[in-house]
């Protein structure tokens, strides 16, 4: 029993070093990719994840690997150093038998990959393929470790490689040159359905200008109607649904073919396929549906469903096969604004927790919306995307979609524009994602500003500042307060939140946030009102917030906080 015993804490104790051990791992992105076939400049990456579990006190500081393929030719200059790791690292290649063998090491003793690292650290660029089934392999790998971050004794590391080999079908993708059209009664010019504006392109603003039209907000809706301009400039232009010059109120009036024509081009929704003539927030989900996802749904009327919803872009690179945006010559109207700033800040750079938040620098009194595209090709893994308090009351929808995009929606309902100011209105969950990712994932965003399409210049930076250590909600404040008051909360982590209202005898008033949140510090604005928009009386109320993390599991936090409404 007792040599049992001591085989048997002999066994613990191996098995407790063999789970301490250090874990050096390489890999293609993914394990299988579709690319697009006769198409150049398609890309791949190798990622290293360097897990220092026996004592996070050391560093990759170089690495080897052979990169060989029997169904692709692959040379020197097809491989490079991702993104900007080319100011710390240098990288050497050289020609093998079916492919190249790289080498990389850090500039100095000190330029290492740290403790944790996990991201890409290889691009290889693909040559065009002709339709069919590839594979890339990885093979051969040794590493060397140093002291982090002194540099100091250098020591070989094992690598595992996983996944060793990337499986890679190019097929042809035939898109049509344009989205389906319709010819309105006394026009010869076709449009779009789903182009309210008439500018050639389906994309947020059509949809917030299609939000307007649902309440009515004609006059909000610029049309650029090419065979009944009454105005002069450029461009010319008249207001949905307006008939004739001066037109008071604007109506639909059914027996006037610019008004028809309007409406054909917002009746996308269809019972069994067929135009049901009604326009209601079913062909604004539709029309919502179509934007960020590329494609009109089964739902649509006949005549479009299935069909994409924009004209599709050839050309060289991950961008091929992408739905047109408002950019290039063809654009008769592309304006970039001057007064909507998009910032890109990812936080936990290359981690496993890796978040990018989306915050706007609005100074337009007329930002209606704005749509987000990223390239799904260089983000291929798991994505969310989550509301933050600033959206609140925004509508907020998103899509990867077929055709390599993330098309990210976030607009105000008809008759409302977003807040002036900077803004935090949703968080792209994204693991293990770098700034170059983000930038290699060509961002586009676009701005509805009076329901009109502006191309907004952007900026991608990581996350820097002091990021809260604990869960708080703070005093309200004023308080007392009448009619409304402001409620702060920080949270240190990625976290679920609700802040819920409760009067004196405990009954439940309002819940005036509820969502995902990044570690930040907010404010939430309260407006003395209860869940029915009516104002609540004089007295004692209370704020409870209720937190969850999303990162540590059974990590919760609760605190309420006494407020005083005085009328």
């Amino acid at each position: 029993m007792r040599k049992l015993y001591l085989t048997f804490c002999l066994l613990f104790l191996v098995s407790g070093l063999v789970f301490a051990q250090d874990q050096l791992t390489i890999g293609w992105n993914t394990s299988s990719i579709e690319v697009d076939a006769s198409v150049s400049g398609q890309q791949v990456f190798v990622v290293l994840k360097w897990e220092d579990n026996a004592s996070p006190t050391q560093g990759i500081w170089s690495f080897q690997i052979d990169i060989t393929s029997t169904t692709i030719t692959i040379g020197t200059g097809d491989v490079a150093l991702y993104g900007s790791l080319s100011s710390n690292f240098t990288i050497s290649k050289s020609s093998i038998t079916n492919g190249v063998r790289v080498l990389v090491y850090g500039k100095t003793n000190r330029r290492m990959f740290a403790p944790g690292y996990n991201a890409a650290v290889l691009t290889l660029t693909l040559p065009s393929l002709s339709a069919g089934s590839y594979s890339i392999a990885l093979s051969n790998a040794s590493a060397v470790k140093r002291d982090y971050p002194s540099g100091a004794n250098p020591t070989s590391q094992a690598v595992t490689l996983s996944p060793s080999t990337i499986n890679i079908t190019a097929s042809t993708f035939t898109a049509p040159s344009s989205s389906p059209t319709f010819t309105g009664t006394g026009y010869t010019t076709p449009r779009k359905y789903g182009d309210i504006n008439w500018d050639t392109y389906v994309n947020i603003a059509d949809v917030t200008g299609l939000a307007d039209v649902l309440v009515g907000n004609y006059g909000n809706v610029n049309v650029y109607d090419p065979e009944n301009n009454w105005y002069s400039g450029t461009p010319n232009y008249r207001y949905f649904y307006e008939s004739y010059n001066g037109e008071t109120p604007i109506n639909y009036d059914d027996n006037v073919n610019i008004d028809n024509n309007d409406s054909t081009a917002a009746n996308v929704y269809g019972s069994s396929g067929s135009p049901d003539n009604t326009l209601d927030l079913m062909d604004l989900a539709t029309l919502e549906d179509a934007v960020t996802s590329g494609v009109w749904p089964s739902y649509a009327i006949g005549a479009i469903a299935g069909l994409p919803a924009g004209k599709i872009n050839g050309g060289p690179g991950i961008g091929s096969g992408i739905l047109a945006k408002v950019e290039g010559s063809g654009a008769r109207f592309e304006k970039v604004a001057t007064d909507v700033f998009v910032k890109f800040e990812v936080f936990n750079s290359g981690q496993k927790g890796s978040k990018i938040r989306v915050t706007v620098d609005n100074n337009s009194a007329e930002l209606r919306g704005l749509q987000i595209e990223l390239a799904s090709s260089v983000l291929p893994g798991k994505l969310d995307v989550w509301s933050l308090p600033d959206a609140s009351g925004l509508k907020v929808a998103w899509k990867r979609n077929e055709f390599n995009k993330i098309v990210i929606l976030v607009y105000a309902d008809g008759g409302k524009v977003m807040k002036s100011g900077s803004a935090s209105y949703v968080t792209i969950v994204v693991p293990n994602v770098t700034r170059e990712q983000i930038l290699g994932a060509e961002p586009k965003v676009i701005a509805s500003i009076k329901n009109i399409s502006y191309d907004v210049n952007y900026d991608v930076t990581e996350a820097s500042g002091i990021v809260p250590l604990n869960y708080m909600l703070y005093q309200n404040y004023p308080n007392p307060f009448n009619p409304g008051t402001k409620i702060e909360f920080e949270v240190p982590e990625y976290s679920n939140v609700k802040l819920i209202i409760w009067n004196s005898l405990g009954q439940k008033v309002k819940e005036i946030y509820s969502g995902a949140v990044d570690p930040n510090r907010y404010s939430v604005y309260w407006d003395g009102k209860d869940e029915n928009g009516l104002s609540v009386a004089s007295g004692i109320y209370f704020v409870t917030m209720y937190a969850r993390s999303l990162e540590e599991q059974g990590r919760e936090f609760t605190m309420t906080r006494k407020m005083i409404l005085m009328k």
